[in-house]
Formats: structure tokens, C-alpha cells, sequence
């Protein structure tokens, strides 16, 4: 399963993929809404958060 995490901050957002990524997800990230925006049309996720 391909998740895509959007998180501005930049230790919270390595917290959460870290902890995906521990649990078998292949984890894909971004800085902000605009990036995410464009990662997400630009790739088949699974799921966003």
C-alpha cells in the first residue's frame, strides 16, 4: 500500500512515516498542500494523510 503524508512540520512529519513505513506501508512525503497536491495527482496512492 502507497501512502502519501503531507505534514508542514517537518519531525512530525518523519514521526508519522516512520511509523507507517515500521508497520510494512511504502511511504511517500511532502512539505505542504501544494506539493501533496502535486505528488497525489502525479502518483497511484493508496491513501493520504
Amino acid at each position: 500500500m502507497r501512502i502519501l503524508v503531507v505534514e508542514d512540520d517537518g519531525e512530525t512529519r518523519d514521526w508519522i512515516a516512520r511509523g507507517l513505513e515500521e508497520e510494512g506501508y511504502h511511504v511517500e512525503t511532502a512539505d505542504d498542500g501544494h506539493e501533496g497536491l502535486f505528488m497525489a495527482t502525479q502518483g497511484a496512492f493508496d491513501a493520504l494523510v
